[in-house]
């Protein structure tokens, strides 16, 4: 006899998700990094990229702000004084920016 193997798509779609937050908090720090940020400074951070994209950030949106140390996540705005790169996380297109906390 053989055996069958069913993997769930919801599960895959989580992991998926969450694979996705970790890479995208590693960019923003990478981001901090570049912008001269000091480890312990509180940031201002802002997301722009998919509908997708900003419905992950939300899903795990206290996740990315302890990990980042950001007091909040903005989807528009940051432009200005603020710091940006665009980054590529699992073939989609994402503008990170952070400006230090006052």
């Amino acid at each position: 006899g053989g055996y069958a193997v069913g993997i769930s798509t919801e599960i895959s779609d989580a992991l998926r998700n969450e694979g996705f937050a970790r890479e995208l908090v590693h960019s923003i720090q990478n981001v901090r990094r570049s912008a001269g940020l000091d480890i312990s400074d509180h940031i201002e951070l802002w997301v722009k990229g998919s509908v997708e994209i900003s419905q992950i950030v939300e899903q795990f949106r206290e996740y990315v702000l302890q990990e980042t140390l950001a007091d909040e996540i903005a989807f528009e705005g940051g432009q200005g004084d603020t710091y940006s790169e665009d980054h590529e996380l699992e073939g989609e297109r994402v503008t990170i920016s952070v400006r230090k906390s006052d």
